[in-house]
């Protein structure tokens, strides 16, 4: 288990790369996956030792269960693209995000990134860490809903898939 409380399967496998483009065309290709771009908030996420960049773009498979959410590395960010690509972290939905954060640190694992709102208190995402190992992300189930209707999206929205060809716009 990784921590108490009631974590379910994980809903997602966050992958960072320093080539977005190509990573979706390799991977759209070889599991015949759909890629839908998530809008990027303004502003940064926030860290123990201060405020970090967001990564520039986000792309998320839109089949699931399990879906694949591609990072695009940048400096100054969380995704470092000296990695290459590499997995980044697991995504979970919990109900009550600080009480999930809490639950977490009672057993070994340390926030990273988050973004707090206006009271301080973490909001919408944290990724935690834990020595040897894979980071973890909680987000808050009240963004599921939204987050499956991006997905669930027109072809419009679609950035990458088994119909389309390079650096041209999906059929």
């Amino acid at each position: 288990m990784i921590c108490p409380g009631s974590i379910e399967s994980p809903f997602h496998i966050g992958i960072a790369t320093p080539r977005i483009d190509e990573s979706m065309a390799h991977l759209a290709d070889l599991l015949g996956l759909r890629f839908v771009a998530l809008p990027r908030p303004p502003g940064h996420h926030d860290t123990p030792t201060g405020p970090t960049k967001p990564a520039p773009r986000v792309v998320y498979s839109a089949a699931g269960p399990l879906h694949l959410e591609l990072l695009e590395s940048a400096q100054d960010t969380v995704y470092a693209p000296e990695l290459g690509v590499h997995l980044h972290h697991v995504g979970y939905w919990v109900d009550d995000l600080s009480g999930a954060i809490a639950d977490a640190e009672q057993s070994g694992w340390h926030w990273e990134v988050t973004m707090m709102d206006d009271d301080g208190r973490p909001s919408t995402f944290a990724y935690l860490t834990r020595p040897g190992q894979t980071r973890i992300e909680l987000v808050d189930r009240a963004n599921r809903d939204a987050l499956m209707e991006i997905l669930k999206g027109s072809e419009e929205h679609t950035l990458w898939s088994r119909t389309t060809e390079p650096n041209k716009p999906p059929r």
